[in-house]
């Protein structure tokens, strides 16, 4: 591709912009979808640098997760140039994502304007028309798929699924053999044709379409249901109650089914039949496609790590919801897309959905929002939350752990130790618990509890890392123990020997026993495994210092004071600079 340099220019721009939200972009008054005259638009002169420009933007900020901000530059993009068709489906595809279901149809019918045959545009409207129950577009639309691509499989599923909706069984029944005939080992094909023939009540038939599924897939749960459920229904309860006993192995939400095969055993030969009736008359039901296929690429994306997976199951789960938007399972796992998908602030406030929707969980539901609002460094905020968990679960030792947690990163270090003490009194053998409120004590002061708490959780956890640093670390600070202290260390670093900040502390201990030499080769040794840390630098200044090397003393001061966070700790910031000056006039003597 040839980039003019008005393109150069405005790709050069990118990175700049692509790391401030688009503030002139944005119109907050007005719905994420921006509206415009489509007619005006077609009339124009397309300015493609400029729509090839917003597109650019666009997915950039989707690969941020910022869908809002890429939602409106795809639009704009679209203003631009009306042709560029992957604006209108990548815009489509993120409105559909966020739940805005019917915005997305409006831009899927607008890219079909410009071009009737998009396959991502006519996508989204059978799977919008589908959801909503409009049974004629459905099958209208999946049917020009099919047309435009004969060998995509699951449009060919869904074209006979929407046949089925409409109660066209024959037209469902062709469409499935025709799938099953292109790919003979498809679950789903051989599953649907089953349903086809109890819905048309050929038991016989539908029977044997079951028993070779469980046969070929005997972990397909759903198969073995129907199976079971068509024994019933002619009588066979002894075979009934094999296969559901084989599931009830597993899946302990089985049993009543066990349960009311062994009561039609024992009733009377009337009743047995009567049984039978009313089984006919209520098929099981069967789990909607669209959250199949979300379940399905969820599953897929936690067993790969593939995002777009994660994307594919949010726009089924969407399209679910069209259907049935009071469904609170499904609402669970929207949060939990959204959050891999990093989409933090949509999972918020849809966990908080939950929470008004289901008081009997809101407890846990809190608990994730104050996990999410701590991961996106909206620690105050969390904090909200972690106590609203507590109202509703007072006795759950892990919101108090976590909660302590959040105390401690806010410096509110009392409160902190107020929550992990009643962690340690609801759960007393959890090392972690130990070990957070002993880097609380050792932040309020208080050395002996310090170390008492990390002795215990070495001693529920001898192989406690993070501890036996600590620990070591602490009698170097108090200049006590110091044997005892390199003991620690020695064991940590066992653990994990190439740990920069462990390496560190056992410099640190050599450093209080006057070993300077030996402390330098250990100090320098954790710079290299480690990025700057003020800490560790400050550490090597002073050891320069006691070596009477005041040039590099004050190199590694000023590398101390560099890494440090600029509105940190101020005393310390003092500290480490009244250092620095007394080494610089020592330099110049």
């Amino acid at each position: 591709m040839i980039i003019n340099r008005k393109n150069l220019l405005i790709l050069s721009l990118l990175s700049v912009i692509v790391s401030c939200t688009p503030a002139a972009f944005y119109d907050k008054g007005k719905s994420s979808l921006v509206k415009r005259d489509q007619n005006k638009i077609n009339q124009s002169t397309p300015d493609h640098s400029v729509a090839y420009y917003y597109y650019t933007l666009g997915m950039l900020l989707e690969k941020k997760a910022k869908y809002n901000e890429a939602i409106i530059n795809y639009q704009m993009a679209i203003d631009s140039d009306s042709s560029l068709l992957q604006a209108y489906a990548r815009s489509a595809k993120l409105l559909l994502r966020t739940g805005k279901a019917a915005e997305a149809m409006v831009v899927a019918n607008a890219a079909l304007t410009v071009n009737s045959n998009f396959i991502d545009a006519l996508n989204i409207t059978a799977g919008v028309y589908s959801s909503r129950g409009d049974k004629i577009n459905a099958i209208k639309t999946y049917r020009k798929l099919v047309d435009l691509n004969p060998k995509a499989k699951n449009t060919r599923l869904l074209l006979a699924l929407a046949f089925y909706k409409a109660g066209k069984m024959g037209k469902a029944a062709n469409t499935l053999d025709s799938l099953r005939k292109d790919f003979p080992k498809d679950i789903l094909s051989h599953h649907y044709k089953g349903r086809v023939f109890i819905h048309e009540k050929k038991w016989n038939l539908a029977i044997k379409e079951f028993y070779d599924l469980v046969k070929a897939q005997p972990d397909f749960t759903p198969a073995q249901l129907n199976l079971g459920w068509l024994y019933e229904v002619k009588g066979s309860h002894k075979k009934a109650l094999q296969v559901y006993n084989r599931l009830s192995k597993n899946n302990p939400l089985i049993l009543h089914f066990v349960e009311r095969v062994k009561k039609t055993i024992a009733a009377s030969k009337e009743e047995k039949k009567k049984a039978g009736t009313l089984l006919a008359e209520r098929p099981p039901e069967d789990m909607d496609i669209n959250m199949r296929f979300a379940l399905t690429y969820m599953q897929l994306a936690d067993r790969t790590g593939n995002i777009e997976n994660y994307n594919r199951s949010l726009e089924f789960l969407q399209l679910y919801r069209v259907h049935s938007p009071d469904d609170k399972q499904a609402l669970f796992y929207v949060a939990n897309v959204f959050e891999r998908l990093g989409l933090f602030n949509l999972a918020v406030e849809t966990w908080k959905e939950l929470a008004k929707t289901d008081s009997t969980k809101a407890r846990d539901m809190y608990w994730k929002i104050a996990e999410i609002y701590e991961k996106i460094g909206k620690t105050e905020e969390g904090l909200k939350y972690a106590i609203k968990a507590i109202e509703l679960g007072p006795n759950e030792p892990e919101i108090h752990y976590f909660t302590g947690v959040l105390y401690n990163r806010v410096n509110k270090n009392y409160l902190a130790e107020k929550s992990l003490l009643r962690a340690v009194e609801l759960k007393p053998a959890d090392e972690k618990y130990f070990f957070y409120l002993g880097v609380v004590y050792e932040k309020l002061g208080k050395f002996d509890e310090c170390i008492s708490a990390m002795k215990k959780a070495i001693e529920l956890k001898p192989d406690h890392a993070n501890a036996l640093n600590y620990l070591g670390y602490i009698y170097a600070e108090q200049d006590e123990n110091l044997v005892e202290a390199e003991k620690y260390l020695l064991a940590a670093l066992s653990l994990e020997p190439n740990n920069g900040y462990f390496i560190d502390s056992l410099g640190w201990i050599y450093y209080k026993q006057k070993k300077h030499s030996k402390a330098l080769y250990w100090v320098l040794t954790a710079v290299r495994h480690i990025p700057p840390d003020p800490t560790v630098l400050e550490h090597l200044g002073d050891i320069y210092t006691s070596l009477n090397n005041p040039f590099e003393a004050v190199k590694a001061y000023e590398g101390s004071l560099k890494a440090a966070e600029p509105n940190g700790d101020k005393q310390k910031r003092n500290s480490i600079l009244k250092k620095l000056n007394k080494v610089r006039k020592q330099s110049l003597q």
